[in-house]
């Protein structure tokens, strides 16, 4: 099933738990944070996209789902609250 033609309110939720599950296999969180940052997200679902996605670079993941996380917020970049996180990951980088 091609979840990026589906227009169902319900998709992001759904990729949106998938990606937080963290006993989900890599490949599998991989391709959710993919699809994430390929599709089109409605503006009241946006914050809690980027959220999670900063959410998978706090945790310890494999290093190409950080990759994949890391490149994916890159398209909230025009939301402040994302800037105040990348913020904080860059302090917490700084700080090791």
């Amino acid at each position: 099933m091609d979840l990026d033609q589906l227009r169902d309110a319900r998709i992001v939720p759904f990729l949106v738990g998938v990606l937080n599950d963290q006993t989900e296999a890599a490949e599998v969180r991989i391709y959710v944070v993919k699809r994430l940052r390929n599709r089109r997200i409605a503006s009241n679902e946006r914050g809690t996209v980027a959220l999670a996605v900063i959410q998978v670079l706090r945790v310890g993941s494999s290093p190409d789902l950080r990759l994949q996380s890391a490149l994916a917020l890159a398209e909230f970049t025009d939301i402040e609250r994302e800037i105040r996180c990348w913020e904080v990951l860059l302090s917490i980088y700084e700080s090791r």
